[in-house]
């Protein structure tokens, strides 16, 4: 340790001249990873980590970048992108690869900076030069804020489709996940609300087959409507999942809003079926940050909202001749999935994918077309009435 740390200050040169400052600063590479934490560090660039999920957020000014241990996606400046080269936890820091570590850098410090990597000896560097003036180089953490939107209208919707990766959720009678048909319709939906709604931006948690926690979903969406910045968005956030029960009979679509208050135990019994994978998660207790997020929430305001929400989609879907209407179809439940999300937010429940007839309904393409359209006329309601009413002001 002590020959490392000696080879690292001998690296670190710092030259003087007149009244500019020409700095290097070397960082080794590690399996074509850096550790970016002795980088923040090194420039005072505001992050957090969460040692509980492992999970590391770059907040400095507008920009912004997550990673989470063991995870191949990632937030780079409200992108989601992912890589082979997976980010990791270690006891020394944390290490994401060398080509992301320079977008990041790059891009927070965009005065003149060359970055370039060197070998000596058997050791690979990274090395980050450069030339700003002595008193234009100040970097200060910048704490974000939590701030309620002043928008009045609905600038992204998020569509969440549940489970994924190695959670692939209920197992359908004809052996098809319930992970590959959230994804199939969630996929559809937005494919139809770019159509509907072409001047708002819909996103996806996931687009693909990946694992994303059920934590880590609203903190997605929260980060697309740019929660923590100084102009926060308005949102929805519409998670897609199939049902599954032990009584094959049960049957016909459901959909849920949170609330504490559950109203029934059934409605507990489903949110515990969701709140727990098929694959055990590490952390199966709600997160810090996500505890912390719903102590913001306007809780009143975004449950009245995701009930109203919930009504007009369930409305909709229930003008489908071929859908199979349960005694009550709107219902209330604390699922974590939508525990954190600072918006208006619902879970779906397609059908019950344990049922013969529910099941042969959903695989066909007819009832998957009545039901996306039909799904965003609700949403499509919503919005036209927030949007009427200024934010459900007037």
């Amino acid at each position: 340790m002590k020959i490392f740390l000696i080879f690292f200050f001998i690296s670190n040169l710092v030259v003087f001249s007149n009244n500019t400052i020409s700095s290097s600063y070397s960082y080794p590479i590690k399996n074509d990873k850096i550790n970016i934490i002795s980088i923040l560090d090194a420039y005072d660039i505001n992050y957090k980590y969460d040692a509980i999920l492992h999970k590391l957020s770059i907040e400095h000014y507008n920009y912004r970048a997550n990673f989470i241990d063991g995870q191949k996606f990632y937030f780079l400046d409200g992108n989601l992108s992912t890589t082979d080269n997976i980010p990791s936890s270690e006891i020394d820091g944390f290490y994401i690869d060398t080509d992301t570590t320079k977008i990041i850098v790059s891009k927070i410090l965009d005065d003149d900076i060359n970055i370039f990597e060197k070998s000596i000896g058997s050791v690979d560097l990274l090395y980050i030069e450069n030339l700003s003036k002595k008193d234009e180089k100040k970097i200060s953490r910048v704490l974000p804020q939590i701030n309620e939107s002043t928008s009045t209208t609905i600038d992204v919707i998020i569509i969440d489709a549940g489970h994924g990766g190695k959670d692939s959720g209920a197992v359908a009678i004809n052996e098809k996940y319930e992970k590959d048909i959230t994804l199939e319709y969630s996929k559809a939906l937005f494919q139809e609300l770019k159509k509907r709604l072409p001047k708002k931006t819909i996103k996806l948690t996931r687009d693909d087959d990946y694992f994303i926690s059920l934590e880590d979903r609203p903190y997605m969406a929260n980060e697309y409507i740019d929660i923590g910045t100084d102009n926060p968005k308005n949102g929805l956030f519409i998670s897609i999942h199939a049902n599954a029960s032990i009584n094959k009979n049960a049957r016909g679509f459901e959909i849920f809003f949170l609330s504490a208050d559950e109203t029934s135990e059934y409605s507990r019994s489903i949110a515990k079926f969701e709140n727990n994978p098929s694959i055990k998660l590490k952390n199966t207790n709600i997160t810090n940050y996500t505890e912390s997020l719903y102590s913001y929430m306007l809780i009143e305001q975004y449950q009245k909202e995701s009930r109203y929400m919930a009504e007009l989609i369930g409305k909709e879907i229930l003008k489908i001749e071929s859908i199979y209407e349960r005694a009550t179809t709107v219902k209330s439940a604390l699922f974590y999935v939508l525990k954190g999300a600072l918006m208006p937010a619902v879970l779906i429940e397609i059908g019950f994918i344990t049922n013969q007839k529910d099941i042969d309904l959903i695989s066909t393409q007819k009832f998957k077309n009545d039901f996306i359209k039909k799904t965003a006329d609700g949403i499509v309601d919503f919005v036209n009435d927030f949007e009427k009413t200024k934010g459900f002001t007037e």
